[in-house]
């Protein structure tokens, strides 16, 4: 997450890829860290397609050349992870 917000990576790109996103619902930053705080590791499901989803967005942010800050693009790039790295469809 550091590396991500030190290239301008901010709540309304991270809302985009969360699961919550599907569901209406923002979700910032900081409280993703904090549900972390209590965890050692990340739950299999939600949480990991949501780091696959950072992932994502650093990894194509980074070989774009843009300089750090261009928030539209980070938002492009969070949609675009949300569609890759779906959600399954409820059972």
């Amino acid at each position: 997450m550091d590396e991500l917000e030190k290239i301008g990576f901010g709540d309304a790109a991270f809302s985009r890829l969360h699961h919550f996103h599907a569901k209406k619902r923002a979700e910032s930053i900081g409280s993703f860290q904090a549900c972390f705080l209590k965890r050692v590791s990340l739950r299999p499901g939600s949480n990991m397609r949501i780091a696959d989803r950072l992932r994502y967005v650093f990894d194509e942010y980074c070989r774009s050349g843009s300089p750090p800050g261009d928030g539209t693009q980070l938002e492009a790039l969070a949609d675009k992870a949300f569609q890759l790295v779906s959600i399954p469809p409820a059972s």
